[in-house]
């Protein structure tokens, strides 16, 4: 947890200093309380006023959702508005606009969905004594052994130990049922319970892309 609070942090002040060098940032972590202590230089964001924008995030686990975390909670401390169904309605800085593939866009879902960053973040550290109504993700969640109902593999379609002894076609046959150690299926029940206010796009306020494989093809496929 230290080190997921560590480099939300480091993102933040890392991507203050890249604009213009215009925010010096220090830290103090103690009791896993963090207080922060800004000192604010102009900073010129009108190129960005009334432009839609867009918040590109890029999958790599709880790694890339530390980074993405520090990203957001800097760019709304500059001003920006991440959009959601009751957010404020045409504001000077919107970013109206989410497109994640993998964690990315788990965490652009809580912004769609209405948590800002610092609600994630108070969640994931502070957990029971977070002042958000948002519950954590939890090891469990995302290492679940819960797997979700699939069809019979069809060997019609694909059969991988063609070619093979019958009697270890019969052995190895039960093995193609199981997609792994663990699966996606706890982290799937934990966003549809306490994050995603629906399934249908259309039902957000924000416009939201997800990316992915279609592994069979192995095409890009745009979810919207």
């Amino acid at each position: 947890m230290i080190l997921f609070y560590l480099i939300i942090h480091f993102v933040r002040t890392f991507f203050y200093n890249r604009l213009k060098n215009s925010c010096i940032y220090f830290f103090i972590i103690f009791d896993k309380q963090c207080y922060n202590y800004q000192m604010y230089h102009n900073i010129d964001l009108s190129p960005f006023k009334n432009k839609k924008t867009a918040l590109v995030l890029s999958g790599g686990v709880v790694k890339a959702a530390s980074w993405h975390l520090g990203v957001a909670l800097a760019l709304e401390e500059f001003g920006f508005v991440l959009k959601h169904n009751k957010s404020p309605i045409d504001p000077d800085f919107e970013i109206s606009t989410y497109v994640g593939s993998s964690a990315g866009s788990l965490i652009n879902l809580y912004f769609a969905s209405g948590f800002r960053p610092i609600d994630v973040i108070d969640a994931t550290i502070n957990r029971k004594n977070s002042q958000t109504s948002l519950k954590a993700v939890s090891y469990s969640d995302m290492l679940s052994r819960k797997m979700p109902a699939r069809d019979a593999f069809n060997f019609d379609f694909y059969n991988p130990f063609e070619g093979f002894p019958s009697l270890l076609k019969q052995m190895a046959k039960p093995l193609l049922n199981i997609s792994g150690l663990f699966s996606t299926e706890g982290l799937n029940q934990y966003m549809q319970k306490h994050v995603i206010l629906s399934q249908n796009f259309e039902e957000y306020m924000a416009d939201m892309f997800v990316v992915a494989t279609q592994l069979d093809h192995s095409r890009k496929v745009i979810f919207s």
